[in-house]
């Protein structure tokens, strides 16, 4: 599929975003993904430092195909964050 087919159609799915449970709820067409995205308020930005996972709530904006958030993942680590959450710093 070339760019400018995903374009057109549907989101190709990969490994990670194929539905193992309920596939029949599962859609990757353009139009139902961008409603859902553009009906969502906020979004949980998952990501890993050093051993410790982590999860924020953050809020978003997506224009066109592209999302941006408003979270950061570097106050984690910032030095009143290590104050505040000693587990961060370990």
């Amino acid at each position: 599929m070339t760019d400018r087919d995903s374009e057109a159609g549907a989101y190709a799915a990969t490994p990670r975003t194929t539905l193992h449970r309920r596939k029949v709820r599962g859609r990757y067409d353009r139009a139902t993904v961008h409603a859902i995205l553009d009906e969502a308020l906020v979004c949980h930005l998952g990501f890993v430092a050093g051993e410790q996972p982590f999860v924020m709530p953050t809020t978003f904006v997506r224009e066109a195909e592209s999302l941006s958030s408003m979270a950061r993942p570097a106050v984690v680590f910032s030095a009143r964050s290590r104050a505040a959450f000693p587990f961060a710093s370990q």
